[in-house]
């Protein structure tokens, strides 16, 4: 299924409700995940990034605070 743009001219896929992420072809699927990756990996060396540059006691709060988070959500998770 495409959908036109406003000028007409370039078809633009759109997702049915009844396609699923087994429906993409592999190169794409593949493409997919790489982007997802690679933003998930830009975030995770901005986090450490700013950790490093934390104070010691700053660093302490924040590993708390990420503990106790962690222990709540899993705890969450466990209710369902």
């Amino acid at each position: 299924m495409a959908s036109q743009l406003p000028n007409g001219d370039i078809p633009v896929p759109t997702a049915s409700a009844a396609e699923t992420f087994d429906d993409i072809p592999q190169a794409r699927k593949q493409a997919i995940r790489e982007a997802v990756m690679g933003d998930y990996y830009a975030r995770l060396q901005a986090v450490k990034k700013a950790v490093d540059a934390m104070t010691i006691t700053q660093r302490e709060m924040f590993h708390r605070s990420l503990t106790e988070t962690l222990a709540l959500l899993s705890v969450g998770e466990t209710k369902k």
